[in-house]
């Protein structure tokens, strides 16, 4: 499943309880919401792996949406 916005995209995969969202692009506003989406439904998953390889630019809300889902 990909989602996309703007020049955000999110790709996801899961495996063995294991969820992994690859995003790249720029993680904005806007991106954080489809971020958020991504990952509903995450509380039953025993790991989620986020990889940011691809991100050419984070926002501070962006950075604060990734500390959220950590700490969470």
């Amino acid at each position: 499943m990909d989602l996309e916005k703007n020049r955000y995209r999110i790709e996801q995969t899961q495996e063995d309880g294991v969820r992994r969202l690859a995003l790249s692009g720029e993680l904005d506003m806007n991106g954080v919401s489809a971020l958020l989406e991504a990952i509903q439904g995450w509380e039953y998953l025993d790991q989620i792996v986020i990889d940011t390889t691809d991100l050419e630019f984070i926002e501070s809300v962006g950075l604060a949406a990734l500390v959220s889902i950590r700490t969470a």
